[in-house]
């Protein structure tokens, strides 16, 4: 395909693979039931068709109310957040993304050398990628009894 657009031919590329359709367009006309729904550069079109199918309350999601959970239960995670390079929520995460995860936890009382993770996983419950602090070599002294935060960025 990049041989014929080289030679001066015009190219319609029909895909629902949002990653070849960066990758190989330029340019991306996105069509909604029938009508253009936008036109423009790649990457701002495919944000946009994110965007439609995200909730912006998932990216702060309450956990106070999950039951199924692992450990002592002497730190409890309470929300987490999905934060941009800006520190802002994030719309749509995209992978190459920058993220920050902002851990939000109550303890019954001062912990020392606690150890924080998370794992994100598919739909069909297939681990993604997995992160905590002993692994990483992040070591917390102590954390007190009463709320607080623990973030960890990375670009997956």
């Amino acid at each position: 395909m990049s041989s014929l657009h080289a030679g001066g031919r015009t190219v319609l590329f029909v895909s629902h693979n949002l990653t070849a359709v960066e990758n190989l367009c330029p340019r991306t006309i996105w069509m909604d039931k029938g009508r253009i729904r936008q036109e423009g550069e790649s990457r701002e079109v495919i944000q946009s068709y994110l965007a439609t199918f995200a909730d912006a309350s998932c990216f702060r999601t309450d956990l106070t109310h999950i039951e199924s959970r692992r450990g002592s239960g002497e730190v409890r995670f309470t929300a987490v957040e999905f934060l941009g390079s800006d520190g802002r929520p994030m719309d749509v995460i995209r992978s190459g993304d920058r993220v920050t995860i902002r851990l939000h936890y109550r303890a019954a009382e001062r912990i020392c050398e606690p150890h924080f993770g998370i794992e994100i996983h598919t739909k069909i419950g297939s681990v993604v990628t997995s992160i905590n602090t002993w692994t990483s070599g992040f070591k917390i002294d102590s954390i007190g009894r009463g709320r607080g935060t623990s973030t960890s960025a990375w670009t997956r």
